[in-house]
């Protein structure tokens, strides 16, 4: 009788913990991952999947199977743990009375099941499904739908007993709970970059497009100031520079000014209308007849394709859908008055979501940070407590990796420009530099404190990140387009919060990549 009662004991508890781990597991697993593995016809998935969705009736059975494992526990296990121990008080000495035997068995009994219970029964199972939850929820799909189909009835009539008591207390079911917001994906995409799951490009892409459907028009254009267009009143000569500066397919046609801008030539056309010989150009004149050749052009408007109009007000995803209806790649940008403000095409719209494109004519631009960062210069784990002495300690790296300056005069002017004004911006990040005679090259080195730094900060927060900057003495641009490049890194959010993160000095170079090829314009 002893031995099966313990053996129930053991059964109750098991049942238990299968109870807690299928109430666990069906609320933390993720339905899209259960949706994926479903489509690959894994089949506890489907049943699983099906959990999930009737979340609230699955749930309903783990509570009633826990109640029934942890009362039928009790019921079979206290008696059977009390039985065990009445005997060992003989053992040792102990003499009581049979109801203080009885009593003193009791209570241990109760202890022991209680520490059982909770232990085996609800922590075990409860921590495996927070920390396995698709892995649980598959272990228990099969079994957990049997226990459900059983309990039906039962369930059915606990559930609207349930759903009554709701109703009159006018609480109403809710599905937004189940949606996330732009601000909840951002942090979940976050969470899976940092486990590795996506790269933080395409973090970035994803960012991007969160902000796509806020940015307007006027934010991508070119601005009416910088539109290359051919100028119908000026000499071809003076438009073919132009062209071939620009090397551009598409331009638009003005009579004289960006004001006036009537359609556009698509390069295609030209090509193609010259080689039929519909729209020649004529032979240049002798010398001395009044004609120059400068004044010799095709007949441009005769090719000119309409030109799309767009108000510099709308979204940008906007944009992308009116070009995609009308099949254009380019569009004029009115203002609320009416007037020309920029030049809006495909490409700039494109390059908010995927970041700088760039053609065969394009140059890279010359700057990159990414080509500026001596990576063994870099001090990501900085105990200095003062900012001179975590300056001179990474000076001291930058300095070792590329011996090309003078170590003194460039601490000596660092520490100058950092007492008459602090090089920290705010976002706990600080730029120091100096420009040096001795300096060949233009060198970034990286210092990061866990703890933080004190520099004189606008927001009064300790510095994490600094980006030591040296360039040379006669290239006094170099440093304000260095600095420039560094603020707008860290302006970002999301780029900021990886390089408070970063750990190796890849990490960094990752991090400027991902700038340079997704943010920086």
């Amino acid at each position: 009788m002893d031995a099966l009662a313990l053996a129930s004991a053991v059964f109750f508890l098991l049942l238990n913990a299968f109870f807690v781990l299928g109430e666990f597991a069906i609320v933390k697993v993720r339905f899209t991952r259960l949706e994926e593995l479903a489509a690959k016809g894994v089949t506890r998935a489907k049943i699983a999947k099906e959990a999930v969705k009737d979340l609230e009736a699955y749930l309903s059975t783990a509570q009633l199977g826990i109640t029934i494992a942890s009362i039928g526990l009790g019921w079979v296990g206290e008696p059977a743990i009390a039985q065990l121990i009445t005997p060992f008080f003989g053992f040792f000495g102990v003499k009581l009375t049979a109801a203080a035997s009885h009593t003193v068995s009791i209570a241990a009994a109760f202890s022991i099941i209680t520490a059982f219970h909770v232990v085996l029964g609800e922590l075990v199972p409860k921590n495996m499904a927070i920390r396995m939850p698709e892995k649980s929820a598959l272990l228990i799909a099969a079994p957990f739908k049997f226990f459900h189909t059983v309990f039906f009835v039962p369930m059915w009539l606990l559930n609207e007993s349930a759903n009554l008591v709701l109703r009159a207390l006018r609480i109403k079911s809710s599905q937004d709970d189940t949606v996330h917001s732009d601000e909840e994906l951002r942090m979940i995409l976050g969470q899976s970059q940092e486990h590795g799951r996506i790269s933080l490009g395409r973090l970035m892409m994803f960012e991007h497009l969160f902000d796509f459907g806020k940015t307007r028009v006027k934010e991508v254009m070119t601005p009416k100031s910088a539109i290359a267009f051919i100028n119908l009143s000026a000499p071809w000569e003076e438009n073919l520079k132009k062209i071939k500066a620009k090397q551009f397919s598409r331009y638009p046609l003005a009579a004289s000014s960006a004001d006036d801008i009537n359609g556009y030539v698509h390069f295609k056309d030209l090509a193609l209308c010259l080689l039929e010989g519909g729209c020649p150009l004529p032979p240049a004149s002798p010398p001395g007849t009044g004609t120059r050749e400068g004044d010799l052009k095709p007949d441009l408007p005769r090719i000119k394709r309409n030109l799309t109009e767009v108000s510099e007000d709308i979204s940008a995803e906007r944009a992308l859908r009116d070009f995609q209806e009308r099949r254009v790649q380019i569009a004029l940008v009115k203002n609320a008055k009416g007037e020309t403000s920029g030049l809006l095409t495909m490409e700039d719209i494109v390059e908010e979501l995927t970041g700088e494109i760039r053609d065969e004519f394009e140059q890279p631009p010359e700057l990159l940070l990414s080509g500026l960062l001596v990576p063994d210069a870099c001090a990501l784990d900085l105990r200095a407590a003062g900012r001179f002495e975590a300056i001179e300690e990474v000076l001291a790296k930058l300095h070792a990796a590329s011996p090309s300056f003078d170590q003194k005069e460039a601490l000596k002017a660092i520490v100058k420009r950092e007492t008459n004004f602090s090089t920290a911006l705010g976002h706990q990040t600080a730029f120091p530099h100096a420009r040096l005679a001795s300096l060949p090259k233009p060198l970034v080195a990286v210092g990061k404190s866990l703890d933080g730094i004190h520099f004189p900060a606008p927001d009064n927060q300790p510095v994490k990140i600094f980006f030591l900057i040296l360039t040379p003495f006669n290239e006094p641009t170099l440093q304000l387009n260095i600095l420039s490049r560094l603020s707008n890194l860290i302006s970002n959010v999301t780029l900021r919060k990886r390089l408070f993160s970063a750990k190796t000095p890849n990490d960094l170079l990752n991090i400027l990549h991902t700038f340079e090829n997704k943010v920086m314009k």
